[in-house]
């Protein structure tokens, strides 16, 4: 390997190890910024309860149900601990203690009109309007949110969505060398041919012209023509035409 592959191989893994570290800064970041968030929200006067995949149930046993939209966009999953608070006369819930989340792949189904996720660990329910904004279908390949500490609830939160489909079964291709299946033919119904009418020919009498026959022409006799008469003149005559001997032939 060369000396220039050598250097751009150095370059190229000091980028990445560079993203990486701005990732993780970005990542730390972040999460400062919902703690502190979560802090205010403790100190905001309201009413406390754990989010069990659409209410808000608290202690006393009181349920508030919790916007679709919220709970999708954030992600709650089962065991999240909301406050309800009133703002600016609007009644909010926001989210003050996560749970650690673990992710399980699964495939998408639909039964009884509600949306569930069959994973390797169990079956769990899906928020409806998180499935439709993420345009999900029934057999599309899904990841979702649980408990790490408990994965045994009802509940899974939907973190993303894969648009293959599982639901189509091919059929398992013969051997090689196998003799080709036989497809029967499908018989087809007799279909009715309606029998053509027979109408009669019609008669079509011929028309007879009687036509007078024409009277035969009547020749009438031709006159022989009389051949002309020859004059015979003499040699004198000829000579009376001034004539000269070369102008005789």
């Amino acid at each position: 390997m060369s000396d220039i592959s050598n250097k751009l191989i150095s370059e190229l893994l000091e980028r990445i190890e560079s993203a990486e570290n701005e990732l993780r800064r970005a990542r730390n970041a972040i999460r400062r910024i919902e703690e502190e968030k979560v802090a205010s929200y403790k100190l905001i006067p309201g009413v406390e309860g754990m989010f069990d995949g659409f209410n808000m149930i608290t202690e006393s046993g009181g349920k508030f149900e919790v916007p679709a939209n919220y709970a999708a966009k954030s992600r709650l999953i089962y065991g999240d601990v909301l406050k309800k608070i009133e703002e600016d006369g609007k009644t909010l819930f926001k989210q003050i203690s996560k749970k650690e989340r673990k992710k399980l792949d699964g495939v998408l189904n639909k039964k009884e009109g509600m949306w569930h996720v069959l994973t390797d660990v169990g079956t769990y329910k899906v928020s409806e309007t998180a499935a439709e904004f993420a345009g999900a279908g029934v057999g599309d390949k899904v990841t979702v949110l649980v408990p790490i500490d408990n994965t045994n609830v009802p509940f899974a939160a939907l973190d993303k969505v894969v648009k293959e489909r599982v639901d189509t079964i091919q059929p398992p291709r013969a051997p090689i060398g196998s003799p080709p299946a036989v497809v029967k033919p499908i018989a087809k119904k007799p279909v009715a041919v309606a029998k053509p009418k027979v109408v009669a020919p019609a008669v079509v009498r011929p028309r007879i012209s009687v036509v007078a026959p024409k009277p035969a022409a009547t020749t009438a006799p031709i006159a022989p023509v009389p051949a002309p008469e020859v004059k015979k003149q003499s040699v004198d005559s000829i000579r009376d035409l001034n004539l000269g001997d070369d102008d005789l032939r």
